[in-house]
């Protein structure tokens, strides 16, 4: 029971290596793993060994929780998609057109606001 009154732990490589060997290749029961070692959870280990299989064996200490807010501006698709820009010299220009286009109808007073149709054409 004091085991479970623990904090959270952070574990060393050398400790998750020791123990993923002794379920993979000593063949010892996970539960039983957990328990002689003092884990928290028998969830820990198998988490371990799952993480540890996607790394192509290889035990590595992933960062926990979510990336800090300047990483997560930088992989956000939006704004990549947003900073690179017209492509082209056509869709510039067709971008520069439409600038233009809401320029002139903003400048417009209320009473000489267009149509609708004439809006679209």
């Amino acid at each position: 029971i004091e085991i479970l009154d623990t904090g959270y732990t952070n574990y060393s490589v050398e400790f998750k290596e020791k123990a993923i060997r002794r379920v993979l290749f000593n063949h010892e029961a996970a539960n039983q793993v957990s328990l002689e070692l003092g884990l928290s959870s028998r969830g820990m280990i198998y988490n371990w060994i799952r993480k540890y299989k996607e790394d192509g064996y290889n035990v590595i200490n992933h960062k926990k929780g979510r990336p800090a807010h300047e990483e997560q501006r930088q992989t956000d698709s939006r704004a990549s998609k947003a900073n690179k820009g017209p492509q082209t010299e056509e869709l510039k220009t067709c971008c520069r057109e439409r600038i233009c286009k809401k320029i002139e109808r903003l400048s417009l007073t209320k009473n000489q606001r267009p149509t609708a149709q004439e809006i679209v054409s």
